[in-house]
């Protein structure tokens, strides 16, 4: 498509031709033939400037833990642009338009400018980028440009197969005694006595699960098919349980809650892995069981509020299993089934998010006793995670 000096050159050469029929002035024909020529040239070098191209771009590396299956939310990310000319022509003077993603709008957008390319050459680049938030993020609009030789003409070619990274939540030292000392003081009184056949609680069914040990009442209760988890089975199981529901008319408070709750369960539910224990995870849709700490982070990542399961109901899930809760200030229903649950498998941890629902900081709600059942609560108020989490 013609640029804006393209256009002028046109109507220029336009004018000139007229003049050229209405004076018959040699000079002046020459001169409207030099243009149509410059202009024939502009209008047909793009074209042949930018034949097949391939686009790559990946994940180089980042600044945290490079164990873990991608970077953690509001760390550097160097990315590896790769630009690659399979064409048997050249790429000449092009601009490269990419989107990575990023804190800033103007993080997002990046230019790469490629003077010469020759036919199967390589362009390189290695941008960064942080993520502020976890989740997948779409890496988009690549667009390759061209105006050779005068700019009169420019060739655009837009690439439209999107990458995608995924971030990880945020993740806080956890050492392992401090995993050890809450599983000790969520762990079963009563389950010293109790048979390896004894039901304890329940877990989401899995392809290839006998339909015969289907928890009919907890599928009710939570709307998708949940099956009997034993004693037997639930033995070294750390769970952890915190609200996942979906609110339409949730406020960014409740978002900063739901947040630095994935923060708190991936901390220390990586910490359990790293132990050797397996970690559930159970909020909203998600029902985990895993001792890979890459699949747990997986899975935390991509969480989404859906649904209408609660804490409590996650709660009574939970069965014998060494339990923590994350659960908000005012939420006495939560409180209630960690009560009920202590009574009958006896300890249990709570993680007490304050300061989210009441800005004002009434506490009244908090200073409620909760302890007299054995229950461990350990306050965290909003913007403290790291020191909760260093004060398990």
């Amino acid at each position: 498509m013609p640029t804006g000096r393209g256009i002028g050159l046109i109507l220029a050469a336009v004018v000139v031709f007229i003049l050229v029929n209405v004076t018959r002035v040699g000079w002046l024909l020459l001169f409207d033939s030099v243009l149509w020529g410059v202009i024939v040239v502009s209008a047909v070098m793009p074209w042949l400037a930018m034949g097949r191209l391939n686009i790559r771009r990946r994940v180089i590396g980042w600044n945290g833990d490079e164990s873990l299956p991608g970077p953690e939310e509001g760390e550097p990310v160097k990315f590896g642009f790769d630009l690659r000319n399979e064409s048997w022509l050249p790429l000449v003077f092009a601009n490269v338009d990419y989107m990575i993603g990023g804190d800033l709008p103007a993080e997002a957008h990046r230019r790469m400018f490629v003077a010469w390319l020759g036919s199967g050459g390589t362009a390189a680049s290695t941008p960064s980028a942080i993520y502020p938030t976890r989740g997948l993020h779409e890496l988009d609009r690549v667009e390759v440009q061209t105006s050779v030789p005068f700019g009169l003409f420019r060739r655009k070619k837009r690439f439209e197969d999107s990458d995608e990274v995924l971030v990880m939540p945020k993740l806080y030292p956890v050492e392992p005694i401090q995993v050890s000392g809450l599983q000790a003081q969520s762990e079963s009184i009563v389950q010293k006595t109790r048979s390896g056949g004894q039901v304890v609680g329940s877990r989401m069914y899995l392809p290839g699960d006998p339909w015969r040990q289907i928890h009919w009442r907890n599928t009710a209760r939570v709307g998708q098919p949940q099956l009997k988890e034993f004693e037997s089975d639930s033995q070294r199981t750390f769970t952890i349980c915190f609200d996942a529901g979906a609110d339409p008319q949730s406020a960014s408070s409740e978002d900063n809650k739901f947040e630095d709750a994935i923060r708190i369960a991936a901390s220390i539910g990586v910490a359990a892995c790293r132990t050797g224990a397996l970690a559930r995870i159970l909020a909203g849709p998600l029902d985990i069981v895993t001792g890979d700490f890459r699949e747990l982070l997986d899975g935390l990542a991509r969480l989404r509020r859906h649904g209408m399961s609660t804490v409590a109901d996650h709660i009574e899930t939970a069965g014998s299993d060494a339990t923590l809760a994350i659960v908000s200030e005012n939420d006495t229903r939560a409180r209630d089934a960690m009560r009920g649950r202590a009574a009958v498998h006896g300890g249990g941890s709570m993680i007490m998010m304050k300061g989210y629902d009441s800005p004002d900081g009434d506490d009244s709600i908090v200073d409620q006793p909760v302890d007299d059942a054995g229950i461990r609560v350990v306050p965290c108020m909003m913007g403290e995670v790291a020191q909760t989490l260093a004060e398990l």
